[in-house]
C-alpha cells in the first residue's frame, strides 16, 4: 500500500494507492507497481500521469512478476519474469525479460529475452543494479537437476549484454539475494533458507 506524506510525516489531501513496488522520482511524483501495471502519480494530488500495462510489451505474456530498480538518467530499470501462453490450454515455464521504461512517458525503451529451453525454470531474484553505465541483472535458473546463478551485465542505454557469468550452486531453490556492486566489484549474496548463506564477488 503507497500513500503520499511531507517531509513532517503529515498526510496531504491525496489519494492512497495500492502498491507492491515503489520508487520516487527526484521532483517528489512516485512510480508505483501494482500488479501488472507501472503507474506515475503526481506529487501534488496523487493523480495519475501515466500507466503502462507491463504484460503489453510481448506476444502471449500471460503473468508476470517484477523488480524494480533504480531511477536514473529518466529511466528505470526493471527485471520482469514472465510466463508465456504456449497454446489454448498450456503455458511456458517462466523466463526472464530485463526492460527498461522511460519515466517522462512510460514508454519502453527496450526489452530483452533470455535465451532458454522449455525444460529451464527462469526466475529474476534481486532488483537490478546499477554499474556505472551499465546495469546487472541477476536471474535463477532451475531444471530437473541443478540450480544456477546467471549474472548478466549489460549496457542501460539498449540493453546490450556485455558478459554473462553462470554459478552453479548447491542450493535446492533459491528464495532470497542480494547484488550490491562498488567501482570496481559486483557482490552477490543468496541463500536457499536452508544452508548458510553464500557471498560471492566479482570484477
Amino acid at each position: 500500500y503507497c500513500h503520499f506524506a511531507d517531509a513532517g510525516g503529515a498526510a496531504g489531501d491525496l489519494r492512497d494507492h495500492d502498491a507492491d513496488q515503489a520508487r520516487v522520482l527526484a521532483n517528489g511524483d512516485a512510480l508505483v507497481l501494482d500488479g501488472n501495471v507501472l503507474t506515475r502519480l503526481s506529487m501534488n494530488d496523487g493523480s495519475v500521469l501515466w500507466a503502462s500495462n507491463l504484460l503489453n510489451l510481448g506476444d502471449g505474456l500471460w503473468s508476470g512478476t517484477y523488480q524494480l530498480g533504480d531511477v536514473t538518467d529518466g529511466k528505470i530499470d526493471i527485471t520482469a519474469t514472465y510466463t508465456r501462453r504456449a497454446s489454448a490450454y498450456s503455458y511456458s515455464p517462466p523466463g526472464y525479460s530485463p526492460l527498461a521504461i522511460a519515466t517522462e512517458s512510460g514508454a519502453l525503451l527496450w526489452v530483452r529475452q533470455a535465451p532458454g529451453s522449455g525444460a529451464v525454470t527462469t526466475r529474476a531474484m534481486c532488483p537490478p543494479q546499477i554499474w556505472g553505465d551499465d546495469r546487472v541483472d541477476l536471474r535463477i535458473e532451475y531444471d530437473e537437476i541443478t540450480t544456477t546463478a546467471v549474472i548478466e551485465r549489460r549496457r542501460r542505454v539498449d540493453g546490450e549484454l556485455l558478459w554473462s557469468k553462470r554459478l552453479a550452486t548447491d542450493a535446492i531453490e533459491v528464495n532470497w539475494c542480494q547484488l550490491a556492486v562498488s567501482a570496481n566489484q559486483l557482490y552477490f549474496s543468496f541463500s536457499d533458507g536452508q544452508i548458510p548463506g553464500h557471498l560471492l564477488a566479482l570484477d
